[in-house]
């Protein structure tokens, strides 16, 4: 089952290298939140410690950039040590990122093991250039992408919640990653399998990009949002019988308005 998950991970890598191209699937998700252009790199090399974005849109004053990486930690997909990436951009923003940035999923044993990681750059200068630097002898087949949109928080707390991670049994058709919004933002999740299976956005969420074109070779990678004022917000996705991981997290948007609390105060006769 591990060599055929492998050999099925290295056949949609080499039919899905991607370059940088621009594509926002669907540009506004409510609640004031549009995408302007969502941009993808990445390679099928072994090692790599760094990996470049250009965004094909230049951002204006106010605009975010969630960037998120994807790679194996060994060069068959079943094993490996963990590694994190950490990200910056060419004008030297300030990056923020959630309690956990990184998840590592593992489905089945032995199986399919991929590590994924997210980040904000909450309010960015007019630059264009993103890098992923992997810690330790670096990444297997790295994916990295980002997504530049206006109407997101710009303060130094953007996350409403921590990340979730979610996968498939092995060879399943439906993933769903777990999420309570307190306050009105968007819900951003990332899905990866195995082989070819195209994603399709489940739970009223809306596709932002994906990391090759459908019809040639599935998506492979997709990356998808939702917003909602407040509540269960759960990042669900379905495709054909693969394995695939995923993970999302929460998001304020700049309308964020938490809960209300209500204090009950007694009154004495």
């Amino acid at each position: 089952m591990k060599r055929l998950l492998q050999i099925a991970l290295l056949t949609v890598l080499s039919a899905c290298a991607p370059s940088a191209w621009a594509q926002c699937a669907t540009t506004d998700y409510g609640n004031g939140v549009t995408c302007k252009t969502f941009d993808i790199s990445g390679n099928n090399s072994t090692n790599q410690t760094s990996v470049t974005f250009t965004l094909s849109t230049t951002p204006s004053a106010g605009d975010a950039v969630i960037v998120g990486a994807g790679f194996c930690l060994d060069s068959g997909c079943g094993s490996g040590t963990t590694m994190s990436a950490t990200f910056t951009n060419g004008a030297g923003d300030t990056v923020r990122t959630p309690t956990t940035s990184c998840r590592t999923n593992n489905v089945g044993s032995p199986g399919f093991v991929y590590r994924q990681c997210i980040a904000v750059f909450s309010n960015v200068s007019a630059n264009t250039s993103y890098t992923a630097t992997i810690s330790g002898a670096g990444g297997n087949y790295p994916r990295f992408y980002g997504a530049l949109m206006s109407g997101l928080n710009t303060s130094a707390t953007p996350f409403d919640t921590d990340t979730v991670s979610c996968a498939t049994t092995a060879g399943g058709t439906t993933m769903t990653c777990n999420v309570t919004l307190s306050q009105t933002g968007i819900v951003f999740g990332i899905a990866g399998n195995s082989g070819g299976a195209a994603f399709t956005p489940g739970n009223s969420f809306l596709e932002i990009g994906e990391s090759c074109t459908e019809g040639t070779c599935g998506t492979g990678n997709q990356q998808q949002a939702r917003t909602n004022t407040s509540g269960a917000t759960n990042s669900t996705w379905t495709q054909a019988s693969d394995t695939a991981i995923g993970l999302a997290v929460g998001i304020k948007s700049a309308a964020a308005t938490a809960t209300p609390r209500l204090t009950l105060i007694g009154v004495g006769d």
